[in-house]
């Protein structure tokens, strides 16, 4: 006789075939359920980077994606890489609509709903998930609205942005579990003015397939650096295209392999070639997941850009995880509190506190140029993700619905 499981709903912007971090953390996060849960995704289709994927041709599809059942529901999809605001209004504001319908009609027998943010916006399904009062997990991976009004896209002292905090702070404290993989993001979550929620906020680290990522046995490493994530505003990629000049300068064979889109990549492209560096990068575009664990092995160092605005001080990029995983030293970048934390305590290659370009330049020669530091951060890398990509999401979540 069948033991009937029972049923999670994630409800998220971004799932694989996108190549961003928040697609690869649900993605990771809906594996480690499934083995207790059948797990159900309700997300868009594809669409970001903006304008690498087809406009759908359906309002409603579902597919079988490793064992899960994904609902994609239609969504606006802007039409530039770099949209005007009101077509991100329209990108961020229409999937939510359409998600708050969808479960009215599908919460049944579902014993609870985890819905990732940023954006904001998705938190109008909690509305149809409290209404039929079913266990509610909001995964936080950033403050987005304060990373839209620091990246100019909506106005600080505008009635949008009070409403819309008003509201992010009524969804979390209605919610039933808080979870996040950020150090910083779990310390201002159980600040003193939130004092209340502090028992329900957890700490959930990006958990990678260690049989999946790891060095790839019988890869011949090149003498190339590797970036593999999204070519926006807060990764900040445009400084490490200003160093590379003063890095080809000292290291003349170097190759550098960018993977990935967005809305920076045309002025990136731009500068590579102004700065008459291009026969140098390779811009490959959005690859398989399947296929990064061999990119990564044939490399021999992986950047971590973000940018040295304040906003970002508690981000850690998925691709932090995924680099320790294959052993892949690292030099990483930006004005993250976190991913400055995450690399001292790994021991997994060089930190570079801002944007500077020498700053960058040096750490990079300097990690390229010693093939005995670039052994031991490759150990400690994969090291460091053997110790610390468990985690205890299950057991949680286990305890939190057999509460009544």
């Amino acid at each position: 006789m069948s033991i009937l499981r029972k049923k999670v709903i994630i409800v998220t912007y971004h799932f694989p075939p996108e190549a961003t971090g928040g697609s690869s953390r649900i993605y990771e996060m809906a594996r480690s359920l499934q083995s207790l849960y059948d797990v159900t995704i309700l997300c868009p289709p594809p669409t970001y980077p903006f304008t690498k994927y087809k406009n759908p041709k359906y309002l409603f599809n579902k597919e079988n994606v490793k064992g899960f059942s994904v609902y994609r529901l239609w969504n606006f999809q802007p039409t530039k890489q770099y949209p005007s605001l009101f077509q991100r209004l329209l990108y961020y504001g229409v999937f939510p609509i359409f998600a708050f319908f969808f479960l009215l009609s599908h919460l049944h027998g579902v014993s609870f709903v985890i819905i990732t943010v940023p954006p904001s916006p998705l938190l109008i399904t909690s509305l149809a998930i409290r209404l039929f009062r079913k266990k509610l997990i909001i995964d936080v991976r950033d403050f987005w609205i304060d990373l839209a009004v620091s990246l100019s896209y909506i106005k600080k002292d505008s009635i949008i942005v009070k409403l819309a905090r008003k509201f992010e702070e009524y969804c979390w404290r209605k919610s039933d579990m808080i979870i996040t993989n950020s150090r910083i993001i779990y310390d201002t979550l159980n600040s003193n003015r939130n004092k209340r929620r502090n028992s329900k906020v957890k700490y959930f680290p990006f958990s990678v397939d260690l049989n999946i990522f790891k060095k790839v046995s019988g890869s011949s490493t090149e003498k190339q650096i590797v970036y593999i994530g999204n070519l926006g505003s807060a990764q900040n990629v445009k400084a490490l295209i200003d160093a590379l000049p003063l890095v080809l300068e000292k290291v003349t064979d170097l190759r550098i392999q960018i993977y990935g889109g967005g809305d920076c990549e045309p002025e990136i492209k731009s500068l590579a070639r102004e700065l008459n560096i291009d026969k140098y990068i390779k811009f490959n575009g959005i690859v398989p997941r399947e296929q990064i664990p061999s990119i990564l092995s044939e490399s021999t160092l992986g950047i971590i850009a973000l940018s040295s605005n304040n906003v970002v001080r508690y981000a850690l990029p998925t691709k932090s995880f995924e680099y320790f995983a294959s052993g892949l030293p690292v030099v990483a970048y930006g004005s993250s509190d976190e991913l400055e934390l995450i690399m001292s305590e790994s021991g997994a290659g060089l930190y570079v506190r801002g944007d500077n370009k020498r700053d960058i330049a040096n750490a990079i020669i300097n990690v390229i140029n010693d093939k005995v530091a670039l052994t031991q951060y490759s150990v400690n890398a994969r090291k460091f993700a053997e110790n610390n990509t468990f985690h205890s999401l299950i057991s949680d979540v286990q305890t939190l619905i057999e509460e009544k």
